[in-house]
């Protein structure tokens, strides 16, 4: 009797415990599903009230070993466009930096401007930037510990998007960070923090303010297609220049070479291209890029002195035929001509 007692208690007390092991993991299943279903509402909530880059994961990227900005990884990537060795004013290095909708950073680096240039190199490389767009307009100069920082904008021309240069000068370098509008504008707040980010050789930008007035007014993007996309044409390379509803020279110039390091009017194509050392001349050659003050095309064809181009008109078409890509126009004369990294015009002449 008492060993069967001893049992019941025994078998008792294991089924209490068995009673209580499962109302702790009920319990704890309940609270494990209560914060899940909050995480969840949580997130949604801040996800669908807010877009701002702070919410978003960041990463600083370090281009240079003084060189640093930091971007949102989950939609910007950036990639090396060039790099030179010859001195200044060649441009040593650009750094693209894209996000979305074709949003476009440019990060150039002039490595060692010589002696003569300190104290004033900025104003140097703000004459040659406005002499090659009459349209440019200097909206600040302001002073860091004694460099200089300038703003300048470029306004939207029917060749080309806008676009705001901030040049500064450090102590070995100088740098111009250059957003391309090819998004139209709507990367303007996350360009303003990337750009807020940067810093080298001491000098910083996290004080800078970038005047709201330079944000496109939206009449400007009404009849502006995707930059990608142009006529039935696809570019995958992130091409800068808009496209109207019939076409542009300038989007069509840059899909056929994608790597002209141009962003500008065609009356700015060639001091780009020199800026960036690619060769230019007044030799014509197939897959060179020809180029007046208001036109740029595609070299299809040399024969003698002349030849012929596929080209894109704005804004009714080549012929006045919309989207149409002409490739039957033969020339002799009126342009200049941009070549290939590995071809110079003295290996072009017999």
């Amino acid at each position: 009797m008492i060993a069967r007692g001893e049992q019941n208690k025994k078998g008792k007390a294991e089924s209490c415990a068995e009673h209580n092991l499962n109302s702790v993991i009920v319990k704890l299943s309940l609270l494990a599903l209560t914060m899940t279903i909050y995480c969840i509402l949580s997130v949604s909530s801040i996800y669908a009230t807010s877009d701002k880059l702070s919410v978003k994961k960041k990463v600083t990227i370090s281009i240079e070993p003084d060189v640093f900005l930091t971007i949102p990884d989950d939609q910007w990537s950036i990639k090396k466009a060039f790099e030179n060795r010859s001195p200044f004013p060649i441009i040593t290095q650009r750094q693209i930096i894209l996000g979305p909708n074709n949003a476009q950073l440019y990060l150039d680096i002039w490595k060692h401007p010589p002696k003569e240039y300190e104290s004033n190199i900025v104003k140097k490389l703000l004459n040659a930037v406005i002499k090659q767009n009459s349209d440019a307009e200097l909206v600040s100069l302001t002073n860091q510990e004694g460099r200089s920082i300038a703003i300048v904008d470029f306004p939207k021309s029917v060749f080309a998007p806008r676009r705001i240069q901030i040049i500064a000068e450090g102590e070995n370098q100088a740098v111009r960070l250059m957003y391309v509008m090819s998004d139209q504008g709507t990367s303007f707040d996350q360009v303003c923090e990337i750009i807020q980010s940067f810093s080298t050789d001491g000098l910083t930008f996290s004080d800078l303010i970038i005047p709201t007035h330079l944000f496109p007014e939206d009449n400007e993007t009404l009849e502006i297609q995707r930059s990608q996309d142009c006529c039935g044409f696809h570019d995958p390379n992130s091409n800068p220049f808009l496209c109207y509803p019939c076409g542009n020279c300038t989007w069509w110039a840059k899909y056929r070479r994608s790597d002209i390091p141009c962003t500008g009017n065609p009356s700015e194509w060639i001091s780009e291209a020199q800026a960036a050392e690619w060769p230019t001349g007044s030799t014509p050659v197939v897959g060179a890029i020809a180029v007046s003050n208001t036109h740029v095309a595609f070299v299809e064809e040399v024969s003698g002195n002349s030849y012929r181009f596929s080209e894109m008109w704005y804004p009714d078409g080549c012929d006045n035929i919309c989207c149409n890509v002409c490739t039957d126009h033969w020339h002799s004369s009126g342009y200049s001509f941009i070549y290939t990294p590995d071809q110079s015009e003295c290996c072009l002449c017999p």
